[in-house]
């Protein structure tokens, strides 16, 4: 790699004002970023700054993480939703308390006011799909097992 281009990364990641912890959660999610992945990230990124105007509310709430095509948001909301029979607030509840159990320091987004899928989206910014995706599994198997029987038993 040309060592100026990783030179011009470097001060960009130093100007956001990141803390030593969110540069070090960055890091361990970009080793399990495929290339592929992070050149349509940044060019998602790229449109979404010619998009909106700077510091725009818009942008700030914009679906962005590295894989923006990315299905795992349906697929935790299928899980919790509707097979576990959540209610949405008390599934954002579970999964901000299971993340936070297993990793502290990360700091897990607000509500969204645009509902369960964007908030999901914005989770992938601090966690990786697949540890979002064992988590949503592991609360899943906890209600759906746990829960009696709609059948009576004679």
């Amino acid at each position: 790699m040309n060592a100026n281009l990783l030179k011009r990364l470097y001060m960009l990641l130093a100007a956001t004002n990141l803390s030593t912890k969110e540069i070090e959660a960055l890091a361990l999610q970009l080793k399990n970023v495929e290339t592929h992945q992070f050149v349509n990230a940044v060019k998602f990124a790229k449109k979404l700054i010619e998009e909106f105007p700077e510091n725009s509310p818009e942008l700030e709430d914009a679906p962005l993480h590295l894989s923006a095509t990315s299905n795992v948001p349906k697929k935790i909301s299928s899980l919790l939703i509707d097979e576990a029979r959540l209610p949405k607030t008390f599934a954002m509840e579970l999964l901000a308390q299971e993340i936070k159990s297993r990793v502290p320091w990360i700091e897990i987004p607000r509500d969204s006011k645009k509902g369960f899928e964007a908030w999901i989206n914005r989770l992938l910014f601090q966690v990786t799909e697949s540890e979002l995706l064992h988590i949503a599994t592991v609360i899943r198997n906890k209600y759906v097992h746990t829960r009696p029987s709609d059948w009576r038993l004679k």
